[in-house]
């Protein structure tokens, strides 16, 4: 896959997931990822 078939909202939930379970440990709730990454969606949208 290449970088741009990924989009930026893909690629900053991503980002976010990844930094948040770094920093924990542990799995990381969808809305933790939302608020993470600034999104203006719900946390159902960010499981998809």
């Amino acid at each position: 896959m290449t970088d741009s078939n990924v989009s930026e909202r893909s690629k900053r939930v991503l980002q976010a997931l990844i930094k948040r379970y770094i920093q924990a440990g542990a799995p990381v709730a969808s809305s933790t990822v939302r608020q993470e990454a600034g999104l203006p969606v719900s946390a159902a949208t960010v499981r998809n």
